[in-house]
């Protein structure tokens, strides 16, 4: 799977700002939500790759 510094290299970001989106936002993060900006990209390489991602992956629900 993409890792976070993988990640950030696909996303041009620091693995911080993509550790990120994977805590609460209450703690800081996005709450599970990837950044618009990024999620095509992301797309683009794991389908390339053959990696069993999807959009829904991407926009799920927040966690609190």
């Amino acid at each position: 799977m993409l890792g976070a510094v993988r990640l950030a290299r696909i996303c041009n970001r620091g693995t911080d700002a993509i550790r990120k989106w994977d805590r609460a936002k209450s703690k800081g993060g996005t709450g599970g939500l990837v950044p618009a900006e990024f999620q095509a990209r992301i797309l683009r390489v794991a389908e390339v790759e053959g990696l069993p991602l999807t959009a829904r992956d991407l926009i799920a629900e927040p966690i609190e």
